[in-house]
């Protein structure tokens, strides 16, 4: 379980990351 926190985790940060950077579409994370 810890390891698929883990791996969301990240993900989420990725997703932040690439819509830090594509500030057109906010909306992508919700």
């Amino acid at each position: 379980m810890e390891s698929r926190q883990k791996i969301f985790g990240i993900l989420t940060i990725f997703i932040y990351i690439l819509v830090g950077d594509n500030n057109d579409n906010p909306k992508l994370l919700y």
